[in-house]
């Protein structure tokens, strides 16, 4: 970059802090150095927000010769870092712990986005829920789960998450890059994928 921004921001998955040893974020870290920049990383889940799991790493960077205002650094780690961070702060140079306030707690569920009208055509995925799953489905009498077809074993399994929460979109090589719902109410048990809506709620 002919011209350095004031200002960089790096998305990546959590794994960036703690693949290869913490080797890859560390290359990172000095690499921004070289640049001229200082740096911190923060984790943040999209599930603070909406009722889905995605988190994420924040890598900030700032100019090093541009000022940081005092209520955007802490002296030392908060909500933002997971153990990983805190790890990396501690040993890399010029780090920088950035804060920020804590998000008022999520009032939405899943369940309360969910459009109960369409239809269930998936249901043939309920006979590969394992018997773990299967055996807390029993506990509900109603609920509402999401789930994603695994390979455990040698054999395919839709697993379930019951916290009303769906779960992070993933590639195909991950497992299932489609996420399955599962709707539990008057006694029946169907499924069909999950699907976006045409209109906020």
């Amino acid at each position: 970059m002919p011209e350095k921004p004031a200002l960089l921001l790096i998305e990546n998955v959590t794994g960036l802090l703690s693949s290869n040893t913490s080797a890859n974020y560390i290359k990172l870290h000095y690499a921004l150095l070289r640049l001229g920049y200082k740096s911190g990383a923060i984790l943040i889940n999209a599930a603070l927000f909406v009722p889905q799991s995605r988190p994420r790493v924040f890598v900030i960077a700032i100019r090093q010769d541009i000022p940081i205002p005092a209520d955007l650094c802490d002296s030392g780690p908060n909500w933002l870092h997971n153990q990983a961070a805190v790890t990396l702060g501690r040993t890399l140079p010029h780090r920088i712990w950035w804060r920020a306030d804590k998000p008022p707690e999520r009032k939405k569920s899943l369940v309360d986005l969910i459009d109960f009208n369409l239809p269930y055509d998936k249901d043939d995925a309920l006979k590969l829920i394992p018997p773990h799953h299967q055996k807390k489905l029993a506990e509900f009498d109603e609920i509402v789960a999401t789930g994603y077809r695994r390979t455990r074993h040698g054999k395919q399994c839709l697993e379930l998450r019951f916290d009303g929460i769906a779960g992070c979109l993933r590639t195909p090589e991950g497992g299932s890059s489609k996420q399955f719902l599962i709707v539990k109410k008057d006694g029946e048990l169907h499924a069909r994928l999950l699907s976006p809506r045409a209109q906020p709620v």
